[in-house]
């Protein structure tokens, strides 16, 4: 029984394999990435792929891929006599796709969706789901520029969603924008990064073309407008914040929107950002989450927690406290998010 099953689930893999080599190779050789997408820069982390291959995944040839393996999965189960379930009706159009760095920052919005697929792509996880009954896109990118930018724009070339929202945490850098507060900016600089390939130059600001009524504005006294500046690492002390808002004429600032508003540039996507408020221009953030930040993986995340512990033993509070108050801002920010939907559906 248990040969008969081994041989029968490698025979499985092996028919699944073959099939979704074959599909690879029509598709590339078929719709090759132009030479000048920065898609064609990202490597190959598809782990379907073959392992001796040296060429670059390309996004749309992988959701492809996906899709013809999983047709495939179901001819191989009707040939081995497993009842086969009915194919899933195809998806309505996505009304718009919301890209955060961190599924910390994700969990709120994540939470309510229905009917949620979730899938890994090379340049960044996706959870395809219904929201009030429309569908929506939520992609995690990654922390910082360079990834916003991989992910964003994988995720615009995969998808062509009609609106892009670059969503999650910031740091307010002025005392009128508090914790718990919204950032809707109208303009988006980068500060304190260098040009890099496929970006376009560090001085470039997005006009995000966004205007609120002012009795709006005097309505709603957290929210907020203005310019949100992308920098490079996290901004812990209140005196470089307060530098940062008075060079910058900025309210708050973050890692990621300014990549992801390049991206939809790029691509003529039609862009928001809507970030919450996390720490205010006073509050500071403990010495270590700076370094656990720049973990990529989770055992390198998993070390940057033992060595603050070890090194600062009072640093588990901090970093609890902080990860509470972060849980009840993602709460508050995938509400928020929900509510502007039918802006977006109707825009």
């Amino acid at each position: 029984m248990w040969l008969r099953l081994i041989v029968s689930s490698w025979m499985r893999q092996q028919g699944r394999q073959v099939l979704q080599n074959l599909v690879v190779e029509a598709l590339r050789g078929e719709a090759p990435p132009p030479p000048t997408s920065p898609r064609q820069s990202a490597p190959t982390s598809n782990p379907r792929s073959n392992p001796s291959s040296n060429s670059r995944a390309n996004p749309r040839s992988e959701r492809f891929e996906r899709s013809a393996v999983e047709g495939d999965r179901g001819e191989l189960r009707a040939s081995a006599g497993q009842r086969v379930e009915p194919a899933a009706p195809p998806r309505p159009p996505c009304v718009a796709a919301f890209l955060f760095a961190m599924d910390l920052e994700a969990a709120g919005l994540v939470e309510r969706l229905t009917e949620t697929v979730t899938t890994q792509g090379s340049s960044f996880t996706e959870y395809d789901g219904f929201l009030d009954g429309q569908r929506v896109l939520v992609g995690i990118t990654g922390v910082g520029a360079e990834a916003a930018w991989r992910g964003a724009s994988d995720f615009i070339a995969v998808h062509r969603p009609p609106w892009v929202v670059s969503a999650g945490f910031a740091g307010g850098l002025v005392d009128d924008v508090r914790r718990g507060h919204f950032v809707m900016p109208q303009t988006i600089a980068a500060y304190g990064a260098e040009s890099r390939k496929g970006l376009p130059p560090a001085d470039t600001e997005f006009a995000v073309g966004l205007r609120f009524p002012e009795e709006t504005l005097a309505r709603m006294k957290s929210l907020h407008t203005g310019r949100l500046v992308s920098v490079e690492r996290v901004i812990r002390e209140e005196p470089e914040k307060r530098r940062l808002g008075r060079r910058c004429d900025a309210v708050a600032c973050d890692m990621e929107t300014w990549a992801v508003a390049a991206a939809c540039a790029a691509a003529k996507t039609r862009f928001l950002a809507v970030r919450v408020v996390t720490d205010a221009v006073d509050d500071p953030l403990p010495v270590e989450i700076e370094n656990l930040l720049e973990q990529k993986s989770m055992a390198g995340k998993l070390g940057a927690i033992a060595g603050a512990l070890l090194n600062r033993p009072s640093s588990v509070k901090d970093m609890w406290k902080l990860y509470e108050e972060a849980t009840t801002a993602s709460g508050r920010l995938g509400k928020f998010l929900a509510s502007c939907l039918p802006s977006m559906r109707n825009g």
